[in-house]
């Protein structure tokens, strides 16, 4: 897990998000402080075709990005390094 500037923490599934994967391509999710030791949950980022698996931690950059790596996809399905800016794409994946 990752501490953004603004007190949020960022971290990566393996699974999860798309169907498109059997049991999801991956995620990357946000934890909110909510107040009174409680945390919100989001989806920042999920995959949506198969291959694309993260596989280690976020790190948020001080320009504010968050950068990962992932398993699989790129050139030869050897992996990639991955950029994401943190907004939410869609909160119903899980």
């Amino acid at each position: 897990m990752a501490l953004g500037q603004e007190g949020n923490l960022y971290g990566t599934t393996w699974n999860g998000g798309s169907t498109a994967c059997y049991v999801g391509c991956g995620t990357v999710f946000k934890l909110a402080p909510a107040g009174g030791g409680t945390w919100t949950e989001t989806i920042p980022h999920y995959w949506a075709n198969s291959g694309q698996t993260p596989d280690a931690s976020i790190v948020v950059w001080h320009d504010g990005l968050l950068y990962g790596t992932s398993e699989f996809f790129g050139a030869a399905n050897d992996g990639t390094v991955f950029t994401i800016t943190p907004k939410i794409q869609d909160t119903t994946c899980a």
